[in-house]
């Protein structure tokens, strides 16, 4: 009977152990090493570099954080104070997120000017605050590569009543891609 028990303890040691691994969802959309869950960091191909962090919400869905949008080239401030992006995820399928973030930038007189010349032909008036709007899709290549495709990034004057999302922006930047990395865990 000792050496029966013995066998028993040992066996359920061991699925105590393995069993858990068992119920990580490797193909990127659940628990374990392979959630979208996390701190990224990348670029886009608009040259702008961030990092962000993903957490699961109470309501379900995903909340994200990101910073480093102040610069789109060496040396050149798009914005004297912004603040980070925030954002909802939701899941679309098994390793595919769709989003939106926003952000608020108060642009600098030398973005002011680029906005003047074509493609955008828009003149800002100095001192009007700008909601940074983005929308599109993120997706896990694995558990460390993220790729994001972002059709939507609009620019919309903080107190005009204009509805990022809804409303045209008074702005268009057009389309960008990304690509970006997990941080490794220590």
């Amino acid at each position: 009977m000792g050496k029966r028990l013995a066998t028993v303890f040992i066996v359920a040691a061991a699925l105590l152990v393995v069993l858990p691994s068992f119920a990580q969802d490797v193909s990127g959309g659940g628990r374990g090493p392979c959630a979208i869950e996390g701190t990224w960091y990348g670029t886009n191909s608009a040259a702008f570099n961030f990092v962000f962090q993903i957490e699961k919400n109470a309501a379900g869905g995903y909340s994200g954080v990101a910073d480093g949008f102040a610069y789109l080239a060496p040396g050149v401030d798009y914005c004297t104070h912004s603040t980070a992006w925030r954002g909802e995820l939701t899941k679309i399928a098994p390793t595919s997120f769709r989003f939106r973030q926003l952000e608020l930038c108060d642009p600098t007189p030398e973005f002011l000017f680029v906005l003047s010349l074509p493609p955008f032909n828009v003149v800002i008036d100095p001192g009007t605050v700008l909601v940074w709007a983005s929308e599109g899709t993120l997706t896990l290549q694995g558990c460390n590569l993220l790729f994001a495709d972002i059709p939507f990034n609009g620019a919309y004057e903080l107190g005009s009543g204009a509805i990022p999302f809804e409303d045209t922006p008074v702005v268009d930047f057009g389309y960008v891609e990304g690509t970006f990395y997990r941080m490794p865990r220590p």
